[in-house]
């Protein structure tokens, strides 16, 4: 009896310093932590991936190896051209290229000069050229910080404020995502889409959407807006926290 007494009160001695359960806790913590770094990086930037549009003829699939080979220059040939629908088969194109899972050649198309011309698709009267260019430069802006500089110095972000008020639900989400990869960028950028009353058209989108997937998606870009440090003017963000 004494002597099992002993085992255990040793047992005790030798795991006061070490609490089982405040390593367990701690192991969890840790472990809530990187899944949560993980999420938050994610939700940061979102790059919106899919090969095919719903719209638009699914085109001969290009890759991203054969875009760097030799594509790109016909590509943009098309995007250069005036022929409303060779510009959007080359834009859909290289849409589907920037959409792959891994290593999308953004770069290629940032120096082919492809990012001035789907800015200028923007503003076209063809509801699918500006579906395409808008999803290609919302995965542009999901690169490096220097990608998405690219973007905003193209002068996106205001364009994408206004196609928030869209007819199309289609475009006013593709609007969403590249509003929220740039707000997800850096504060600056935040702070540049505040100043342009994004916040009260991501509401009413909020508010109205019809697609589950905008309503996400809009609800993500709008966390983006009052998200980082230096922490947003709080009068930008009322409308989202009131």
């Amino acid at each position: 009896f004494f002597r099992m007494y002993d085992c255990q009160d040793r047992r005790k001695q030798f795991k006061s310093g070490f609490d089982l359960n405040e390593s367990k806790k701690r192991r969890e913590d840790i472990s809530i932590s990187l899944r949560t770094k993980k999420r938050d990086d994610m939700l940061q930037k979102k790059r919106r991936e899919g090969a095919t549009s719903p719209i638009i003829p699914t085109q001969p699939q290009v890759t991203p190896l054969e875009c760097v080979s030799g594509s790109l220059p016909h590509l943009m040939h098309g995007i250069n051209g005036q022929d409303i629908s060779s510009q959007l088969i080359a834009t859909q194109t290289i849409r589907k290229l920037l959409s792959a899972d891994r290593n999308p050649p953004i770069e290629n198309v940032i120096n082919a000069g492809a990012v001035p011309r789907f800015i200028h698709f923007l503003g076209s009267s063809n509801a699918n050229l500006q579906l395409e260019a808008a999803w290609a430069l919302t995965n542009i802006a999901s690169g490096t910080s220097e990608h998405t500089r690219v973007v905003v110095d193209h002068g996106a972000v205001p364009i994408f404020v206004n196609l928030l008020s869209s007819p199309s639900e289609d475009i006013q989400e593709q609007a969403v995502w590249g509003l929220g990869n740039i707000a997800g960028d850096c504060a600056k950028y935040r702070d540049y889409a505040l100043s342009l009353g994004v916040v009260a058209p991501l509401i009413n989108i909020v508010h109205n959407a019809q697609k589950i997937t905008l309503l996400r998606n809009a609800t993500w870009a709008l966390s983006n807006m009052c998200r980082g440090k230096p922490i947003p003017n709080f009068e930008q963000v009322r409308l989202a926290i009131c």
